[in-house]
């Protein structure tokens, strides 16, 4: 391998023997030679030394294989340390028969670090590194986000320079580093230095513009290049200046070819400015926890040769026999109120299992059955939120009422697919148990949703017996909004000690509302919501890859006739009403 960072230490792996190259060495300065070719009778002729050189015959590119791990964390501190699963992964990893050139570890190889640590002071970091080089191939090491707190507290250290500065030397190489192997060029970069690791206390990543640059000296001469660092790839992981790393891989088409990355203990792929992308979860020798990965230089194919054991957010189905018992009566249904009540709740966001959907019953999603054609079997409806008020199902202003086609087939059903904004403030009350202002909206953007369902009318009444709902969304309204309550706190004098404009370091509000850049309100200046700092929910929301979100509930309704009077299980007319100004009216 040929290195692009500092010197070799001990978990770098430039003097890596690939093995198997037929009679390829490593030259000094660690690129790949031939010791030697092979020349047959029939390639001699005579000439002026006797001798007439062999052909030259290019080898094809060698594939690249490696093996991706991420968040190692040995707990403790050097006294008294916990590597014990790490032993059993080290273990567990050497027992696959698989041919890698080496193991890539992208941070987190630790809880914490204590600040007053010297280069030859023992610690969890040393320990992990020790216990990493018990695997049979050689070991590249990145660093994270708990590489960077002080204590048991999570609190990030106190001094940034010389944390960095003790990591390297640890390492014995820069934190930003590239090596080649076979032709190949694997970047690993600290995600831990642009301008978000201080203000999400290391939730979300970033670079600085020195950093970019440097990865664009390293990518000028076109080879084929892997990313690897700690944080996911969302759009905040950018540099503290004009460019970002998507401008870098849009500027460089062809040369990237994948980024590998961990941080929220969880599988995940996706494609990140044109990319392939791929988060592994933590490191738990009771399952799963690497990938095992090919690149055909050649080809330019970059394969997840696991992947079939790979838990990728597996969501639940659902199955509906059309020749199961046929409502009797599929026009009763019309003119009912249909409210939804959701189950458990699986997402393909990483590291989060399901959760239960009992936290929207406040404000659950109602669809109406406005008509009925027997001839295409077909209901046209219409969906929007309501307010539960005891039993009661009241009205909501400002929220979202859209088109919802129902489509029979026997008592199967499938509804939508529709488009709508669906408001988590009420959702985040119930989690949290904390009232909210009202006037707050966290929006999540439905791109798609769609109902798929049997009804039965055992009850007298069709109504979902049983069911999922599917929505596919985006969050990124969701992180507008936090800013938005963020300000409209702020420029109102609501946050104790923040007077907008009273001093230097208080920005004042203008407009009409007022308005203020919210990174330059000071940090001190927050909202807490049921003892969680809003910037703090906004950096954990951030930190996940929100642009395509995945959520699926069970999902049963109950059939509420309209009332404009409160009666249990009733619905308030006022739901659906398609008045000028009402919400099915605009």
């Amino acid at each position: 391998m040929e290195g692009g960072g500092g010197s070799p230490g001990d978990a770098d792996v430039r003097d890596v023997d690939p093995g198997g190259d037929g009679g390829r060495d490593l030259a000094e300065d660690g690129g790949l030679t031939d010791s030697g070719r092979d020349i047959s009778l029939d390639d001699m002729a005579a000439g002026t030394d006797g001798w007439d050189e062999a052909p030259e015959v290019a080898s094809p590119p060698r594939v690249l294989r490696f093996i991706h791990i991420s968040d190692v964390h040995v707990w403790g501190d050097a006294a008294h340390p916990d590597p014990a699963h790490v032993v059993k992964a080290v273990d567990h990893l050497n027992g696959i028969d698989f041919p890698a050139d080496l193991v890539v570890v992208t941070g987190d190889l630790v809880d914490y670090l204590s600040d007053d640590l010297q280069p030859e002071d023992e610690s969890t970091f040393r320990i992990a590194i020790r216990t990493l080089g018990g695997l049979k191939w050689p070991v590249h090491i990145g660093v994270g986000n708990h590489e960077y707190y002080r204590d048991e507290m999570l609190r990030i250290t106190a001094d940034k320079a010389a944390r960095d500065a003790w990591l390297s030397s640890v390492l014995g190489r820069d934190l930003d580093d590239a090596v080649v192997q076979d032709g190949v060029r694997l970047v690993m970069m600290n995600s831990m230095a642009g301008s978000q690791w201080l203000s999400s206390s290391g939730l979300v990543g970033s670079f600085t513009g020195a950093q970019l640059a440097w990865l664009r000296t390293q990518v000028a001469d076109g080879m084929p290049t892997i990313l690897f660092f700690h944080h996911p790839p969302t759009e905040e992981l950018a540099s503290g200046g004009e460019d970002t790393l998507c401008q870098v891989i849009t500027d460089h088409p062809g040369v990237f070819q994948g980024v590998f990355a961990g941080h929220l203990h969880g599988f995940w792929k996706g494609t990140f400015c044109g990319l392939p992308y791929y988060l592994v979860r933590n490191v738990d020798p009771s399952g799963v926890f690497y990938y095992l990965v090919e690149f055909d230089p050649e080809a330019r194919r970059l394969t997840i040769v696991n992947e079939s054991e790979i838990p990728f957010g597996s969501l639940p189905e659902f199955r509906c026999d059309p020749a199961g018992e046929p409502l009797e009566d599929p026009s009763a249904a019309v003119g009912t109120v249909q409210v939804l009540h959701l189950g458990t709740i699986s997402t393909n966001l990483p590291g989060l299992t399901g959760f239960e959907g009992d936290g929207l019953d406040d404000m659950p999603f109602v669809f109406r059955l406005d008509s009925w054609d027997p001839g295409t079997r077909r209901f046209e409806g219409r969906m929007t939120f309501a307010r539960r008020q005891g039993d009661y199902y009241g009205s909501l202003d400002e929220v979202s009422c859209v088109d919802f086609p129902v489509q029979m087939d026997g008592p199967c059903a499938t509804g939508g697919p529709t488009r709508m904004e669906m408001d988590l403030a009420p959702l985040l009350r119930a989690l949290l148990g904390v009232p909210l202002d009202p006037a707050w909206h966290v929006r999540l953007e439905v791109q798609e949703l769609t109902l798929q369902a049997r009804f039965d009318d055992s009850g007298g009444v069709p109504q979902v017996a049983e069911g999922l709902l599917e929505i596919h969304a985006t969050g990124r309204k969701a992180l507008d909004d936090l800013d938005g309550i963020l300000v409209g706190e702020y420029c109102r004098g609501a946050i104790s000690g923040c007077m907008p404009g009273s001093s230097g370091t208080m920005p004042p509000c203008g407009g009409d509302p007022p308005q203020v850049d919210p990174d330059g309100i000071p940090e001190e200046c927050d909202v807490l919501i049921g003892g969680y700092s809003l910037r703090f929910l906004k950096t954990f929301l951030s930190s996940y890859p929100l642009d395509n979100m995945l959520l699926v509930g069970e999902a049963w309704s109950i059939a509420a006739p309209e009332s404009s009077t409160p009666v249990p299980g009733g619905a308030d007319p006022q739901v659906f009403d398609d008045g000028p100004g009402r919400n099915c009216g605009r």
